[in-house]
């Protein structure tokens, strides 16, 4: 944030705010598995805000559809929907889902980018474990 501010000296004290309510937003998800909705939330707000030139972090109510789908909507809102949920062998390391969906464009994803069906380096696309052999006539 201090790089943010640096910047932009005039928009510290609503930096200071948003923290202060994204800090709660977590407080109110303590389970670990629930947070990448507060992250995902914290996203699509930084989004809006970045292309919007009369926004602020801190307008809240101009949130709500934010906050519905990405807090309230049980569809949305569910662990499993996680991008990166399956963990690879007995390591505990979480894989990219989106990669193995060819959407994930993270220069710096801290997921694995492996096979979701194998661990295999390749996507599941390309996985060919358990796959029949082709007929040979």
């Amino acid at each position: 944030m201090r790089a943010v501010v640096f910047v932009y000296p005039h928009r510290n004290r609503e930096l200071e705010d948003y923290e202060e309510y994204m800090a709660g937003q977590f407080a109110a998800y303590p389970d670990v598995a629930d947070q990448v909705k507060i992250i995902n939330f914290d996203k699509a707000i930084c989004i809006r805000v970045g292309h919007s030139n009369d926004l602020l972090l801190t307008n809240i109510a101009h949130f709500q559809d934010i906050i519905s789908y990405h807090l309230i909507n049980p569809k949305t809102s569910q662990p499993n929907d996680a991008k990166c949920q399956k963990v690879t062998g007995n390591n505990n390391i979480l894989m990219c889902q989106r990669w193995n969906t060819g959407c994930c464009i993270a220069t710096s994803c801290t997921y694995w980018h492996i096979c979701h069906h194998c661990d295999g380096k390749h996507q599941v696309k390309d996985c060919t474990e358990g796959q029949p052999e082709p007929k040979k006539d």
